[in-house]
């Protein structure tokens, strides 16, 4: 029975045609990453000439990926070629959910979170984030699929491989829940080697919005937050703790400090409070006691009473204006329903201004 289907592999696989011209490159000099890059161009060549079709060569992508993912000295290339697919995608125009979606779930194996090569690598790299840098386009191709999209984490395990030691305590809400959305799934190790082997057991990542708030990059965080990011939690909490602190100097030294940086994070707290009904602060530390009774609860961000004063008063002290809670319903409903944010600029009868207003950009 072994022998059996070890053959029915060695014969699907001897047609498959990424594993074709991946056998006749045989060993190159260069990077395994140029390597991939040629076996792109070939398969375009391919596709071009009607020799295969663009979904033949995305399923064998899949397959050759899987079959490199058995051997532990080819798990680099296993997660190459899937990159290899969303750009083959990319290149092609594909709109399909689907098709995409299948690939961004199946790099998730091997970064163990969300892929910095996907998007957030050249959003974070490029000041200017227009579509006419094809890097950025390139980003944001991968992001507009990542909007709206619920991850099953029981499913294959996933769960379990992505949260591993203190970061399935940092992220507990996320690794005890069965759907996610895939922007809220941290960020894979940065130093991963595409090893089974890697030791992530201590590392605690950042999800993508968090590292943009870290990273001081408001254009990042508000296009992270127009997919869908939620400010809840890490990121709106190092936010504040940040301005509060600032203040905090400001007070015992008797000067202002109004450098660029500290502009970047008031722009960054701005951003993340248009993405939110309201928020729920303590003024002061947090507590042992506080962690056991806000266990499983609404978030409760503890801050410095100095950094209230970057708050607005309708954000956690008095009601909420009504336009803005509309938006926060409107761009609800939108990502339950799977929705990426151009959709908005569908919407009849709503003039440009407030159109822009539930994208977040007013």
């Amino acid at each position: 029975m072994a022998c059996c289907q070890k053959y029915k592999k060695w014969k699907s696989m001897k047609h498959n045609i990424v594993s074709e011209i991946n056998h006749k490159l045989g060993t190159v000099h260069g990077t395994l990453e140029g390597k991939c890059e040629t076996i792109g161009f070939k398969i375009c060549e391919k596709i071009d000439k009607k020799e295969c079709t663009l979904d033949q060569a995305l399923d064998d992508i899949v397959e050759f990926s899987r079959d490199c993912a058995t051997r532990e000295t080819e798990i680099q290339m296993a997660w190459l070629s899937l990159h290899l697919a969303l750009g083959l995608c990319f290149e092609y125009k594909v709109s399909n959910k689907a098709t995409i979606r299948r690939f961004l779930k199946e790099i998730l194996l091997y970064s163990r979170g969300i892929d910095m090569g996907l998007f957030m690598r050249d959003i974070l790299h490029y000041d200017d984030l227009s579509p006419t840098n094809d890097a950025v386009a390139k980003s944001f191709y991968c992001l507009s699929f990542a909007a709206g999209y619920m991850v099953d984490l029981v499913e294959d395990g996933l769960g379990d491989k992505i949260f591993v030691g203190p970061a399935r305590v940092v992220y507990r809400h996320l690794a005890r829940a069965q759907k996610v959305h895939y922007l809220e799934i941290p960020i894979g190790h940065p130093t991963l080697t595409m090893s089974t082997k890697t030791a992530i057991s201590s590392y605690v990542p950042s999800t993508p919005l968090g590292l943009a708030c870290e990273s001081l990059k408001p254009n990042v965080v508000l296009t992270l937050l127009r997919h869908g990011c939620s400010p809840i939690g890490k990121p709106i909490d190092n936010i504040l703790l940040t301005l509060g602190s600032q203040k905090v100097v400001e007070q015992a030294t008797g000067l202002m400090i109004g450098d660029t940086p500290l502009e970047h994070v008031r722009r960054c707290l701005e951003y993340c409070l248009r993405a939110v009904r309201s928020i729920r602060v303590r003024i002061g530390e947090e507590t042992t006691a506080d962690t056991i009774k806000d266990r499983d609860k609404e978030h409760v961000h503890f801050v410095r009473e100095t950094a209230t004063e970057f708050l607005p008063d309708d954000c956690y002290k008095t009601p909420a204006k009504l336009k803005h809670l509309a938006r926060c319903e409107i761009r609800d409903i939108m990502f339950s329903a799977d929705r990426e944010p151009a959709v908005i600029y569908k919407l009849p009868i709503i003039d440009s201004d407030c159109k822009k207003y539930v994208d977040l950009m007013l």
